[in-house]
């Protein structure tokens, strides 16, 4: 997977959502836009700020962060794209809310997806589907 050779070479993409994101005739998924990548443990000046469902502007680059965003690319689109259901307002920056996005995570149907979206959630937090704090 692209974001594993990433990090396998100290590099954090940082804006992981659709539209950075290609998928060929054929499934294959392809990362792009690259204009955001730093090295692991800079600090983030540049992300789609929405797309995260906690602050990571000015936090120091993590791997965690783009599975992060890769969860949340999914589960946005398990709803064909729609944000709608899972946008709040925090401040004065609208962003993905972490429950909502969990609990939407819960109606992928089929069994391999849903998986992954548990794993990827147990990546980024570990404690939010064993009943800890989320």
């Amino acid at each position: 997977m692209a974001l594993d050779f990433m990090h396998s070479k100290e590099l954090v993409h940082a804006d992981v959502k659709s539209s950075n994101c290609m998928v060929n005739e054929t499934g294959d998924w392809y990362l792009s836009d690259f204009g955001s990548s730093l090295k692991i443990g800079e600090k983030i000046t540049s992300c789609t700020e929405m797309f995260s469902p906690e602050p990571i502007m000015f936090q120091m680059a993590k791997p965690r962060h783009d599975w992060m965003l890769l969860l949340v690319l999914l589960s946005v689109e398990l709803d064909k794209g729609n944000l709608s259901g899972l946008i709040v307002t925090q401040g004065n920056i609208e962003r993905i809310d972490k429950k909502l996005l969990l609990a939407r995570c819960k109606t992928a149907t089929n069994p391999e997806f849903a998986q992954l979206l548990l794993e990827l959630q147990d990546m980024v937090w570990p404690n939010a589907n064993t009943g800890g704090s989320v």
